[in-house]
């Protein structure tokens, strides 16, 4: 059996187990002395005895779980101790040979790298009592999944720093929370044809913001199992341009017990497209659970929610010769956009022998996306080696929404050039003002500079700076950003 290193928070998760998930032998393989000044909630003092044959225990402990030479016979155990443990430690070493664990870690940072970063999980104790459960950790600091009991414990909030808590719950307005916890409400019951998308963009601004203000946010439900579970994977889907397998998978790696329901399920699935996703779900790959609160089978409608990805971003595409007339009147091309309804998707295309061609095409803004709902407006230069094209006028943006670039109708900006994806990048905000682009695993890249970034990794773009698109020949340059 091979032993893995692992980080300071998998240590954490342990403390997020879920009911019935595979419990873990925490072995701290220092000497006793350092034991018994403080130690990991739930951990064994052990080292192996002369004769290399077993492993002793010194701790005294009376957990639930009792010292035995099988205790950790087809259970997880983690090793620490000082810093530098490696896997050639006598413990370690001979609990790989045995092989009998389930599965076999250590963590090499040593203990006093954890009880500087997780000290309320540090303890004198060797008592059952000492051992505490915590919300899964789905973002370290920045975001976790839990269910009512947890969003009532207030001494384990105040310990993970969770400033932010988002209740989504048939009674959201019954719990009462402390005024320092900023506290958002949505009632929505569990059940397969409630439209928990139309909470979709609330619940994204929530969980960011705090992201952006250092304040950790918990979304709950009832138990933590399907309404939360789905909006903290529309979060991560929004966020990192995961597909909603990917999302679901992280989430449940971290929370054993998560299960949408049918309905939720599949309008994620039916959301990747607005986000530009191209890894596609499989919308049949469900779980059988129709909700907590589900009356008879009935047959699933899916309908997204106008804003659900975020809203369009309006876009306008001023052409060369309307773009120098601006110019020399002093108009600002950026407002003149708003004020001319940008409400058209830009189709910018060229042929792939080099020919050039652009045409507009109509397409309605969802509702809170357009003029009144606040943002930045971006003005992007177009040109081709041969000269100046237009500029691409784009905005009001939120930090919720993106903009997305490739050859499908759908997207906001259609590029028409042969080695254009289907859906190839993507441009957001920050709120402050900060601009990024994202290539969304396009087969032929896409640049800033003179850089090929990496997919599903967003890169700043700074004012005057070019960004490009597989071998097109066209350039982006951003040339200004105001707030609307």
């Amino acid at each position: 059996m091979d032993a893995k290193s692992v980080d300071v928070d998998f240590i954490f998760r342990i403390f997020t187990a879920c009911q019935h998930d595979n419990p873990t032998i925490i072995i701290d393989v220092r000497p006793h002395k350092e034991f018994k000044l403080n130690h990991i909630a739930g951990a064994f003092c052990v080292r192996l005895s002369s004769n290399g044959q077993v492993l002793a225990d010194y701790s005294a402990s009376s957990y639930n779980i009792k010292w035995s030479q099988d205790c950790w016979w087809g259970r997880n155990v983690l090793v620490y101790g000082e810093e530098g443990l490696k896997k050639d430690h006598p413990v370690v070493r001979f609990l790989a040979t045995q092989g009998k664990c389930r599965a076999l870690y250590y963590y090499k940072d040593g203990y006093g790298a954890f009880e500087q970063r997780y000290p309320f999980l540090c303890t004198t104790s060797v008592k059952s009592s000492c051992l505490k459960k915590y919300p899964s950790q789905i973002i370290p600091g920045v975001l976790y999944l839990g269910d009512w009991a947890h969003a009532t414990s207030l001494e384990r909030l105040d310990e993970l720093k969770i400033r932010r808590i988002l209740t989504i719950h048939n009674h959201p307005e019954n719990l009462r929370l402390p005024p320092h916890i900023r506290h958002l409400k949505q009632e929505l019951p569990d059940v397969e044809d409630a439209d928990i998308s139309s909470f979709f963009s609330q619940a994204y601004d929530f969980i960011d913001e705090g992201r952006e203000r250092g304040q950790a946010v918990l979304v709950h439900c009832g138990a933590g199992v399907s309404r939360s579970a789905t909006l903290v994977i529309m979060y991560l889907m929004r966020r990192n341009a995961w597909s909603a397998h990917k999302a679901r998978e992280h989430v449940v790696e971290r929370r054993s017990v998560v299960s949408l329901n049918d309905g939720f399920w599949l309008t994620l699935c039916a959301l990747e497209p607005s986000l530009g996703i191209a890894e596609r779900s499989d919308p049949n790959a469900t779980t059988g659970f129709r909700g907590a609160d589900a009356p008879e089978p009935q047959q699933i409608k899916v309908q997204l929610s106008k804003d659900a990805a975020g809203g369009k971003v309006p876009v306008k595409m001023v052409h060369g010769k309307e773009t120098r007339e601006m110019s020399s009147s002093g108009g600002d091309g950026a407002g003149d956009a708003a004020a001319a309804g940008g409400s058209k998707r830009q189709i910018d295309g060229e042929d792939g022998g080099g020919g050039k061609r652009s045409r507009l095409a109509t397409s309605g803004l969802s509702s809170g996306a357009g003029a009144g709902s606040g943002g930045f407006l971006l003005s992007f230069e177009v040109r081709k080696p041969e000269g100046l094209i237009g500029r691409l006028e784009v905005g009001p943006m939120r930090p919720s929404q993106r903009l997305v670039l490739g050859r499908l109708p759908d997207c906001d900006v259609v590029l028409e050039h042969a080695s254009i994806s289907r859906h190839h990048a993507a441009i957001s905000v920050d709120r402050s003002g900060a601009v990024y682009v994202t290539d969304l695993q396009s087969g032929h890249g896409t640049k800033v500079g003179d850089t090929w970034i990496k997919p599903n990794a967003p890169r700043q773009l700074q004012l005057q700076q070019t960004m490009g698109f597989g071998a097109s020949t066209r350039s982006y340059k951003l040339i200004s950003i105001s707030k609307d």
